[in-house]
């Protein structure tokens, strides 16, 4: 990790939750029956649209249990 360039800027992580749900975590984007998925949340701080992110996460953490959230900087997640 220390070696990943840090690019300042808007944190759009609603926008990151959804495309996980939508495209990841469907049976195109790789998901299969009968095994788990985990999903980690690496984020630099505040979320661009807090409300909008806490509605993703909230759906996200609705369908899979096995979600965790990592803050790097200042902030949380929600």
């Amino acid at each position: 990790m220390t070696r990943v360039p840090y690019e300042a800027g808007a944190t759009h992580t609603a926008e990151a939750l959804a495309y996980v749900t939508n495209h990841i975590l469907t049976p195109a984007g790789g998901d299969r029956d009968g095994y788990k998925n985990v999903v980690v949340v690496i984020t630099d701080g505040l979320s661009f649209d807090p409300a909008a992110t806490k509605l993703q996460a909230t759906a996200l953490l609705s369908a899979h249990d096995n979600v965790i959230a990592i803050g790097i900087r200042n902030g949380i997640l929600f």
